[in-house]
């Protein structure tokens, strides 16, 4: 996969803040004649958010007990949630109060697993700046479109980063609560290895005003600098453990921290109270990894079966899971390989593949810039031009077959091992690499549903689980009095139908609206708002 450093040439006399506040402006001005940067919500009328806020006449999804609390009313004050209940409601004078129309309500969802600062697009032309940079802002605006009010960026241009949470924090954009680690803290040469001037001679430079996405530390030093830098208003540190590479190459073997990187690590992650994630989609990586006080693998083992015993023992390490099961169903083409192995030619499997073309060739549009798309289908061609063996070697970073095939064959196994095991799963999808659009997470919640998870089981990994993954089950992932008031309203019981979540009707973060597609009206008779279904 190509790497999506944005090809920069700008006056060095720009700072970086500058420089951003350039980019971002270009990112509205230049797509004007398109779609601007209008509001996607219908009319609503002016609510005064310093008043109590309530809620009725709604149905209440407990994602904990899997229950559905009908004809019930939220109670909100200053962004917070202080009632929820299904006693007849008083409707006081000194509230707003929001008449839902019987609409079911879900806490916001989190995704565990996506990067924010990237475009989802395996390369970048010449020129085409502005899309990238549109598409990153996008990006923040497609979570909560879709439900998502809080993501969890696990590996980011951190300069980019903190530019948008800051626009997000001063209104100028729609987007969810951020919780970030900066760059992957990554050995040279280990994953992602792709050097980022062999996609972009101006990669070094771009990277003063955008950051950096990975370390790429070499020495012991290099290490307890990356350490030190890196972590600045973390929430987490991000290592990548496989000894294989996911690239397309001849030779697949990459560098590993040695015992000594680990230890230097995780001894500063304590120090720090800074939970340490790992990407690892080999089993090489889960053997190892499992031995050290991991607080989540990210993918799943994608190689080989794990045992029922190794799944308990990580139950009871109490290591969370993020399987990213999209990823591997994003890529799988059959074009990869020139006749598919006979392992991979299972019904799932087939049945997989068409679910995600349906979503490429229909779905998609809603969610990337329709010339980023084309060009990511157009690289799966390259597969039926060159070896894989000698991409690399051609600057053609595209993946390798057999781990994205793997997702789907031995990770689905695998994760109902872990899931048997009482492993605490968290959902993300990725979002911000190629072909794993921001605004679908609902791609990763369907595919749970069809490998075992029931519809509770689905809505708890995208928020309860997710919430103490990111370690803030006391704030968000749930509908209870003193967390923050993150609300989706849907039409239909995600209990039942799963499938609810792909359209939110209403999009609430910290107690206010941020998106509606139903109007809003205010009866002139009783003030009270209401929805015109």
């Amino acid at each position: 996969m190509k790497s999506n450093t944005i090809d920069v040439i700008t006056n060095a006399s720009l700072n970086r803040r500058d420089f951003l506040k350039i980019s971002g402006g270009a990112v509205c001005a230049m797509t004007l004649p398109d779609i601007g940067c209008a509001t996607f919500s219908k009319k609503i009328p002016y609510i005064d958010y310093s008043r109590e806020l309530v809620l009725k006449n709604c149905h209440v999804i407990d994602v904990e007990k899997g229950i559905c609390l009908e004809n019930a009313f939220i109670q909100i004050d200053h962004g917070k949630i202080i009632a929820v209940d299904t006693t007849p409601f008083n409707e006081d004078k000194h509230s707003e109060v929001i008449d839902l129309g019987g609409h079911y309500v879900i806490p916001g969802m989190i995704d565990a697993h996506c990067h924010a600062t990237l475009s989802s697009a395996f390369y970048l032309k010449m020129f085409q700046e502005y899309k990238h940079l549109f598409q990153q802002e996008r990006n923040f605006r497609l979570c909560i479109e879709s439900g998502v009010t809080t993501i969890r960026d696990v590996g980011s241009l951190q300069y980019s980063l903190q530019w948008f949470i800051d626009r997000i924090k001063n209104g100028h954009i729609l987007g969810p609560r951020v919780i970030f680690c900066n760059g992957i803290l990554n050995i040279k040469g280990g994953h992602p290895e792709v050097n980022p001037t062999d996609i972009n001679m101006f990669a070094n430079y771009a990277s003063f005003f955008i950051g950096n996405a990975m370390t790429n530390f070499e020495t012991i030093d290099d290490l307890k600098i990356a350490l030190e830098k890196n972590t600045q208003k973390a929430s987490f540190i991000k290592l990548t453990v496989d000894n294989q590479s996911v690239f397309c190459k001849n030779n697949l073997s990459i560098p590993v921290y040695s015992d000594d990187h680990l230890s230097t690590i995780f001894n500063e992650a304590e120090k720090k109270d800074l939970p340490v994630v790992c990407h690892q989609m080999s089993k090489w990586g889960f053997d190892r990894m499992s031995q050290y006080p991991v607080h989540s693998m990210e993918h799943m083992v994608s190689d080989a079966y794990i045992s029922d015993k190794e799944a308990i023992k990580v139950a009871q390490k109490k290591i969370a899971i993020v399987p990213t099961l999209t990823v591997g169903q994003s890529y799988a083409f059959k074009e990869l390989f020139p006749l598919v192995p006979k392992e991979y030619q299972t019904e799932f499997i087939e049945n997989e593949i068409d679910i995600k073309m349906q979503y490429l060739n229909k779905e998609s549009s809603q969610h990337i810039d329709p010339s980023i798309h084309q060009q990511n289908l157009g690289m799966i061609a390259y597969y039926q031009k060159v070896p894989c063996s000698q991409m690399w070697d051609q600057k053609i970073f595209m993946a390798y077959p057999d781990p994205m095939f793997g997702l789907l064959k031995y990770g689905v196994e695998n994760l109902k091992k872990l899931k048997q095991a009482g492993a605490l799963i968290g959902c993300g999808m990725d979002a911000g690499v190629p072909l794993c659009y921001f605004g679908s997470l609902y791609r990763e919640c369907e595919l749970l549903s069809r490998v075992g998870f029931t519809n509770h089981e689905v809505l708890q990994c995208a928020t309860i689980n997710n919430a103490k993954i990111l370690r803030m089950e006391n704030s968000i992932g749930s509908i209870q009095p003193g967390k923050y008031a993150d609300l989706v309203v849907l039409n239909e019981n995600p209990l039942k139908e799963i499938k609810s979540l792909r359209n939110p009707l209403i999009v609430m973060k910290d107690g206010q609206i941020m998106i509606s597609k139903l109007p809003v009206h205010r009866n002139k008779q009783t003030r009270m708002l209401n929805l015109t279904l």
